[in-house]
């Protein structure tokens, strides 16, 4: 027999830090979707909003792993797209300068 699931209110960590985040269950892909979108507003760049959105899926996926949440609830969460290139309104990081020398031998 498995570990019990934990519900929402009894995982180990809150989330939900921010007072607009309160009232939308943590364990949808609309919550991804939610913070992305508090990312973006915040101005933080597309490359950010993307990695944090992957640092909570894999947070759900060593959650499913350890058999703490369903895992249909992480396989859903994998369901949300990155934000694409110039394609929404996150502000892209400037290109990175440099490289190799010209005169490399």
């Amino acid at each position: 027999m498995g570990k019990k699931h934990f519900t929402e209110e009894q995982l180990p960590f809150d989330v939900r830090r921010n007072g607009m985040l309160s009232d939308r269950p943590i364990l949808e892909p609309a919550f991804e979707v939610l913070m992305r979108a508090l990312l973006v507003e915040q101005g933080r760049p597309r490359v950010t909003c993307n990695s944090g959105v992957k640092a909570v899926r894999r947070l759900f996926s060593w959650a499913a792993s350890q058999e703490l949440i369903p895992v249909a609830t992480s396989n859903a969460l994998a369901t949300v797209d990155p934000l694409l290139a110039y394609r929404t309104t996150a502000p892209e990081l400037p290109p990175v300068r440099g490289g190799l020398p010209q005169n490399r031998q």
